[in-house]
């Protein structure tokens, strides 16, 4: 059982949507992580509180599955629910619904509570377990998928961190990534295609004025086309992803 459960309406604005009037995959993580603060925002522990207490929300995973997408102009429900905590790590549980209910897409996410001011996990309080009415420590908190490493690379791409790129907490926005991790795809099969699973996982922060490599490998696998990604910042890979398509419909 999770804590409280938070909705907010949105509309899809020109602005989130392709060339196909569908919601892109990075507008749909952009409402998540809107949902998330809008919620902490509402409990009384949003951005103030953060800034008050040298702490922050340090978001490490992502598990999107997507049944449809909405489209240009539709009006949708997001939904977002604390979930399992335990220690310094927490899931938060996301669904978009269509205004007759039906579920879209649902995500499942790990974060880590960090203390900001010395760089280190930092046990969730009691307060915040109250906030987010979340009743005691769970037994444990199950991790989401890890994505597949990147076997051989089919394409790279080299990218430099603008100061644009960069979030409230100084360091890149969690979206970039997969921005970046898409400039690989090949574009014919971006436009011929639907994004049904994406899986996420960050392993470094990068800061502003670094440069990052982008790289990928395609297979097919039960119909569907896998791409494995892997954004490195020198030597050391800063975030791995997963993404799965099929043809659209």
């Amino acid at each position: 059982m999770g804590g409280r459960e938070f909705t907010w309406k949105y509309y899809a604005h020109y602005f989130d949507v392709d060339a196909h009037r569908r919601v892109t995959p990075f507008a749909l993580l952009r409402y998540f992580e809107d949902i998330a603060i809008q919620q902490s925002e509402d409990v009384g522990v949003g951005i103030d509180y953060y800034n008050e207490e040298q702490v922050a929300w340090l978001l490490s995973r992502w598990d999107v599955r997507i049944s449809a997408l909405p489209r240009h102009r539709e009006e949708i429900s997001v939904l977002t629910q604390p979930m399992q905590m335990r220690g310094f790590l927490a899931n938060r549980r996301f669904s978009i619904h269509g205004a007759d209910g039906t579920i879209m897409v649902e995500a499942d996410s790990q974060w880590i509570f960090l203390d900001a001011a010395r760089k280190r996990p930092r046990r969730i309080t009691e307060e915040l377990y109250s906030r987010y009415g979340v009743h005691g420590e769970s037994d444990g908190v199950p991790s989401p998928r890890s994505p597949r490493p990147v076997e051989q690379v089919d394409k790279q791409r080299e990218f430099s961190v603008r100061m644009s790129d960069i979030d409230t907490n100084g360091h890149v926005n969690n979206i970039r990534y997969v921005e970046w991790a898409f400039e690989t795809l090949p574009p014919e099969m971006v436009r011929a295609s639907e994004l049904r699973r994406l899986l996420v996982q960050y392993k470094k922060e990068v800061r502003y004025g670094v440069d990052v490599t982008a790289h990928m490998s395609l297979s097919e696998e039960d119909g569907s086309t896998v791409a494995r990604h892997g954004i490195s910042s020198g030597e050391q890979l800063a975030c791995a992803l997963e993404s799965h398509w099929q043809s659209a419909r």
